[in-house]
């Protein structure tokens, strides 16, 4: 079991690399990375897509405080603010 900090560095580490690459780093298994990427509830992708299906899974109000969103090449995971919510409780 690895802590949720752990968990946050994963997830960091996945910009601009991708599951093989990060577990290669850390000496971990790719499904290993792959779980905590399914764990955290982060739209997978590269894309406007990946970004509007983390959107999406925001309540109205917490929409209406995103004002903007960026997608870059290098972005693999979207982090999507719920799951700091989820992960705290």
């Amino acid at each position: 079991m690895y802590t949720y900090r752990f968990e946050e560095y994963v997830l960091r580490m996945l910009i601009g690399s991708n599951e093989e690459e990060v577990a290669g780093r850390l000496g971990i298994s790719a499904e290993t990375v792959a779980l905590i990427v399914e764990n955290q509830a982060v739209a997978r992708g590269r894309d406007t897509t990946a970004a509007e299906q983390c959107l999406g899974k925001l309540t109205p109000e917490q929409r209406a405080a995103v004002e903007t969103h960026r997608v870059g090449w290098l972005v693999v995971s979207v982090p999507c603010p719920e799951a700091a919510t989820a992960a705290a409780s």
